[in-house]
């Protein structure tokens, strides 16, 4: 086997461990772009976590965060997660798309099909490369858009009172407990909002008042003391009682300090390794033309060496050569002789 069949091996089954890993990618665009509601309710339902909610039940068994059984529809975090998962599945598509191509160029050794191979894997770095600066950093255009937009919802379908059966009210009560954050830049996102919180009481009947802030943005000594402890942090109204951190960035900072050196890594495997298959297809391509200039060279090397041989061949042959001869005989009689060589 040469350097060239090697060259062809090598980067047949790099695109081969590449289409696996597009499938893959395509999977997880795919949870994101059609799942990630059904995810988030699942890891931020206190009851999954653990987190005692018994404390949080009023006498009228209304709870600040009630079960996820017993909401009524599914999670609305807007367009930026549905954008987010269809920008991942079209680079998968285009990670499948290139993984397939270059297999059949590298089977078929076509220089031209080695070309066109070489611009996907750029266009597919391009892409990669802004994905992952966006999903990286706080300030992007991705994370402001998905901030925005988490905070329209905030203010249009939040609801302060006990016992809601909203359904971002749930996820936003349970990352505020869970996180001990509130809302998604700050507190401030509930200004304005005309809260009311409804709730029992042991006498009978029921009782309401105005809030700024929503309770599940008391801090976590109130939240442990239990149900009557955060409505009166709610009624004080208190901005020192209620934690300040918005939860966008908790949410963010957590999977960032757990996930994200793995998210990094795997992102940086995949451009070092895409940069390798450039590499071995432009190894490929001037190793072919090497090939193709040894061959040349020796064909017309070969050419030359039969044209001397012909030409030896030849020169070694006799030829006989006439012509009439020269010389003057004293016999006027005689007829001109003929010359042989």
């Amino acid at each position: 086997m040469g350097a060239l069949d090697i060259l062809n091996y090598i980067l047949t089954v790099s695109m081969a461990v590449t289409l696996i890993c597009a499938i893959l990618a395509f999977a997880m665009g795919a949870t994101v772009r059609f799942g990630l509601e059904s995810l988030v309710e699942e890891y931020f339902d206190p009851s999954e976590k653990n987190l005692k909610l018994s404390s949080l039940v009023g006498v009228g068994h209304e709870s600040i965060v009630p079960t996820k059984e017993e909401l009524p529809s599914e999670l609305d975090l807007g367009n930026w997660s549905r954008t987010l998962g269809s920008v991942i599945i079209m680079l998968a598509t285009l990670m499948v798309i290139y993984s397939v191509f270059g297999i059949i160029a590298s089977l078929s050794k076509k220089m031209i099909l080695v070309i066109i191979l070489i611009i996907l894997i750029v266009i597919a770095l391009f892409g990669e490369f802004i994905l992952l600066s966006h999903t990286i950093s706080l300030s992007s255009g991705l994370n402001t858009g998905a901030k925005q937009q988490l905070l329209h919802l905030l203010r249009t379908q939040y609801r302060a009172e006990a016992n809601t059966n909203n359904v971002f009210t749930f996820a936003m009560n349970s990352i505020m407990l869970m996180g001990e954050c509130c809302g998604i830049y700050g507190p401030a996102d509930f200004h304005g909002l005309n809260m009311t919180v409804v709730y029992s009481v042991a006498e009978g009947g029921t009782l309401n008042f105005p809030v700024d802030y929503p309770p599940a943005c008391c801090r976590s000594s109130y939240i442990k003391k239990g149900f009557d402890s955060v409505i009166g942090c709610a009624k004080k109204g208190i901005l020192s009682n209620f934690n300040h951190k918005g939860c966008y960035e908790t949410v963010y900072s957590y999977i960032a300090d757990n996930y994200g050196s793995l998210i990094i890594g795997l992102s940086c495997f995949v451009i070092i390794w895409e940069l390798l298959q450039i590499m071995l297809a432009l190894g490929l391509i001037f190793r072919t033309r090497d090939v193709e200039k040894e061959t040349l060279r020796q064909t017309l090397e070969r050419e030359r060496v039969e044209e001397e041989r012909a030409a030896a061949a030849a020169a070694s042959v006799f030829v006989p050569y006439a012509k009439v001869s020269s010389y003057s005989s004293m016999d006027v009689n005689r007829i001109k002789s003929t010359e042989i060589w």
